[in-house]
């Protein structure tokens, strides 16, 4: 039977394209991949992290006049998982982001696996939140059951 596997990527609106594919690679990292179109009109994927199941972010480019821009937002929030939620936080308010929650640590309950011995009922992951330039909220997530 098919299956997912992972995202593949989360796409944004932008109307200051090359800011934020400057926030993205530049101040957090990731690798463009595949890009097309011309100013107004560009877009561009970028991987977060490697292996086969990386996911990406998709930013297209619209301007406020374009007739497909959209009224307003649906996103709520994306996240990133990182192996450093204080470095890549400091990074981002470096590169223009604006702290929305500063790094702390949470308490969450495994329901994934509740009755595998090898996996702990309860883990601590370290998460923070910011605005980026762009306007998006991002959540960077350090999640220890994802650490190989």
């Amino acid at each position: 039977m098919p299956r997912i596997n992972a995202i593949h990527h989360v796409a944004l609106w932008t109307r200051d394209f090359d800011a934020a594919r400057d926030f993205y690679v530049d101040a957090l990292g990731l690798t463009p991949v595949y890009s097309w179109g011309d100013a107004p009109d560009r877009a561009i994927i970028l991987r977060c992290g490697d292996g086969p199941h990386a996911g990406h972010i998709e930013v297209f480019e619209k301007p406020a006049d374009h007739p497909d821009t959209p009224a307003e937002a649906r996103l709520m929030h994306l996240a990133l998982n990182t192996d450093d939620v204080d470095a890549i936080h400091a990074r981002a308010l470096a590169a223009g982001a604006a702290e929305r929650m500063a790094p702390r640590d949470v308490d969450l309950d495994n329901t994934q696996h509740p009755h595998d011995p090898a996996v702990p009922q309860r883990f601590t992951p370290r998460i923070s939140f910011v605005v980026a330039p762009n306007g998006e909220v991002i959540e960077f997530f350090d999640d220890p059951l994802a650490r190989g």
